[in-house]
């Protein structure tokens, strides 16, 4: 199953609703298919930071759900510019492990 970000992109946000029935029909479609365990990676990078703060608790609050009601785990990327104190607290709230990755900087 792979779900393009770009498909829900609004001119400035993002259809976080629309994403998230998109990741449920995709896992449905893999629970029909037979599937024993799921996996669902998604990269977060700058394009999230149009985001509010009670979309992003409501984004994952909707992928706990999935989580508890379904055999389907999710692996978040963080890909960060800037590291942004402000985050960090809830990605620790929200996570059991966290696996950040920074781009690298090459100006002098």
């Amino acid at each position: 199953m792979f779900i393009c970000r770009e498909d829900f992109l609004l001119e400035d946000d993002i259809d976080v609703t629309g994403l998230l029935k998109a990741i449920e029909k995709g896992v449905g479609a893999l629970e029909e298919n037979g599937a024993n365990k799921n996996q669902v990676y998604i990269t977060l990078d700058s394009f999230w930071d149009t985001l509010d703060k009670e979309s992003i608790e409501y984004l994952f609050d909707e992928l706990k759900t999935i989580n508890n009601s379904k055999k389907t785990g999710f692996i978040l990327r963080y890909i960060i510019e800037e590291f942004n104190g402000d985050y960090v607290k809830f990605m620790l709230d929200n996570h059991d492990s966290i696996l950040v990755d920074r781009i690298d900087d090459f100006e002098f």
